[in-house]
C-alpha cells in the first residue's frame, strides 16, 4: 500500500469522524434547544429542564465534549438565534448560561470518576454533579444580582424557586449516571469516543 493510498485513508477516517462529531454536537445543542422550550414563564429567570440535559451532557460527553456541546449553544444564541428560553434577551439569564458551561465541565468530571472507578466513586461522583449545581447557581446569582442592583432579589426570583425543582434534577441526573454505570453504557458511549478521537 503506498503512501498516496494510506493518506486517502487517513483523509477518509477523519472525514468520517468529523461527520460523527457533527451528529454528536447536533443532537446535544438540539436537546438544550428543547429543554430551553419547554419552560414554566417567571421572572426574571425561567423554570426549563435545561440544567438537568446540561449535566446529562457532561456525564455522557465528558467534560472535554460536553462543555464543547454546551458552548456551540451559547454561540448560537448570541449570534442571534432565538435558542434560548428567554429569546435573544439574556438580561437576566446570561449569568446562567455562562454558569451551564462550567455545569457540564464538571459534570464531565463526575462522569469520568464513575468510569474510573476510583476509590469512593458514586460519593466523589455524586459530590462533583453537586457541585456543579452549585456553580452554574452562583455564577447565575452573581449576574443577576449585579444587573438588578440586588444580592437579594436575585437570590429570591433567581435561585430560591428552583431549590426544589433542581435538587430533583440533580438526584435524576445521578440515578441515570448510575444506569449508565450498570448497564456499562457509560464504557461503551466512552469507548466511541475516544474511537472518534480526532486529536
Amino acid at each position: 500500500m503506498n503512501t498516496t493510498h494510506i493518506n486517502k485513508v487517513k483523509s477518509l477516517n477523519t472525514f468520517a469522524k468529523l461527520g460523527v462529531w457533527v451528529l454528536v454536537y447536533s443532537i446535544g445543542v438540539a436537546m438544550l434547544i428543547v429543554s430551553s422550550k419547554n419552560k414554566i414563564p417567571m421572572y426574571p429567570v425561567p423554570i426549563t429542564l435545561q440544567t438537568l440535559v446540561v449535566a446529562l451532557i457532561g456525564i455522557v460527553l465528558g467534560k472535554k465534549a460536553g462543555p464543547g456541546v454546551v458552548f456551540t449553544y451559547l454561540m448560537l444564541g448570541i449570534a442571534g438565534l432565538p435558542v434560548f428560553a428567554a429569546g435573544t434577551n439574556v438580561t437576566y439569564t446570561g449569568g446562567y448560561l455562562i454558569g451551564m458551561v462550567i455545569q457540564s465541565f464538571i459534570a464531565g468530571i463526575a462522569g469520568d470518576i464513575i468510569r474510573k472507578k476510583v476509590k469512593h466513586s458514586h460519593v466523589k461522583a455524586f459530590s462533583m454533579l453537586l457541585l456543579s449545581f452549585v456553580i452554574m447557581f452562583v455564577v447565575g446569582w452573581s449576574w443577576l444580582a449585579i444587573v438588578m442592583n440586588s444580592s437579594h432579589k436575585a437570590f429570591m426570583g433567581g435561585v430560591l424557586p428552583f431549590l426544589v425543582g433542581d435538587s430533583v434534577k440533580l438526584v435524576v441526573a445521578f440515578v441515570i449516571m448510575e444506569g449508565m454505570y450498570q448497564s456499562k453504557l457509560d464504557l461503551r458511549v466512552n469507548n466511541l469516543l475516544e474511537k472518534i478521537k480526532l486529536f
